[in-house]
């Protein structure tokens, strides 16, 4: 790959299988991908209303995990009141219906059909092995449920969903304990819920599992959550170094603006990373001197660099992409695709960057 494109590819990919056997599920599993729709997806950053944060990849092992005893409490209470099965899934109206009433209950940017969360449009087949644990009233009717996908060894939990008149009884959370218990009399070695966001409270109830297991990309090992620290993750580093250079530039006299980059995602999955800024967070430094384009400038913390580029501002896609959300407050958003016409420098220090900028934008 081409020095112009050495931002962080890996930081949003999607792969789309045509068979996914369940070794090949346990090897993207174990490599901090996960499901999304009928397509397998990895990210390292989350743009969105909780504002830039980095996604921790989680499991739980299971050969040793034992359950608190207030977690088997609420599990034999859940089982004296209700009927819990495990079975496998297959998509019904009455799936759909509790689906739509959770969903108006618990609000968030979700899709609006189960369907919606399982398949791509258009399509209804499965290349998942999908089960679901389901909780049954004493009359029968399905009061929460949840979808999870088998591997050879592992298992990946994909929704939990209840009804929100029997939300005093956190069936939901349920779900999740039954899949884990299921998955160690099945033999299995570990069950992924996806990504923990720190500081942000709705991915709490995953950590209330039990000791999980955190993906370091970087290394390539999974290391306990516990062990990372949330403040020195990729996002916060990536906000801490362009915020530093905004501020230096300031004692300049120049005013930079610290802007949050939505089309991000589509310039990794789409592989323009050659052509176009793929990173969540750039500075717009202003004008290069005597030119129309645009001196931005991003900053890669994994490789500890900034990159200044002179860009031209091309296709707005807001209202392509109006369905991804952005920070409520904060850096507001740069939503047309920055094209790299080329690269003015990559630098370690803040000072050399923003003496390269100065040097870029005024006559």
């Amino acid at each position: 790959m081409s020095s112009a494109g050495t931002d962080d590819y890996m930081s949003f990919q999607v792969q789309r299988p045509d068979t996914l056997p369940g070794a090949a599920l346990d090897a993207l599993l174990a490599s901090g991908w996960y499901r999304m729709r009928q397509t397998m997806f990895t990210c390292r950053y989350l743009l969105g209303s909780h504002g830039l944060h980095t996604a921790i990849w989680t499991r739980l092992p299971l050969a040793r995990h034992t359950f608190r005893s207030s977690l088997r409490k609420h599990m034999r209470k859940v089982e004296r009141n209700y009927r819990v099965r495990v079975r496998p899934f297959e998509l019904t109206a009455e799936h759909e219906e509790l689906y739509t009433r959770y969903r108006a209950h618990v609000g968030g940017e979700r899709s609006d059909s189960l369907a919606g969360v399982l398949y791509d449009e258009g399509e209804s087949s499965d290349r998942f092995d999908s089960w679901e644990v389901v909780i049954e009233d004493k009359l029968g009717h399905t009061v929460a449920y949840s979808v999870f996908d088998r591997g050879q060894f592992a298992l990946q939990s994909i929704l939990g969903v209840y009804d929100p008149d029997y939300v005093r009884d956190s069936l939901g959370f349920a779900t999740l304990l039954f899949e884990v218990r299921w998955g160690q009399r099945e033999g299995l070695r570990h069950h992924y819920s996806g990504y923990v966001v720190p500081g942000v409270s709705a991915f709490d109830y995953k950590t209330r599992v039990g000791e999980l297991e955190a993906w370091n990309p970087d290394t390539g090992i999974w290391r306990p959550l516990v062990t990372r620290d949330p403040t020195t993750l990729p996002a916060q580093r990536m906000q801490s170094s362009l915020r530093e250079l905004v501020d230096r530039l300031a004692d300049h006299g120049v005013s930079a603006q610290l802007r949050c980059h939505p089309p991000y995602r589509l310039v990794q999955a789409q592989r323009l990373l050659d052509w176009s800024v793929g990173l969540p967070l750039v500075v717009d430094c202003g004008a290069l001197r005597g030119r129309r384009q645009r001196v931005i400038v991003t900053h890669d913390p994994v490789q500890g660099r900034y990159q200044i580029d002179a860009c031209r501002p091309n296709r707005d896609l807001s209202e392509l992409l109006a369905g991804d959300s952005v920070p409520k407050q904060g850096p507001p958003p740069e939503w047309r695709l920055l094209v790299r016409v080329r690269r003015l420098g990559e630098l370690a220090s803040v000072d050399e960057t923003a003496a390269r900028v100065i040097e870029h934008i005024r006559t």
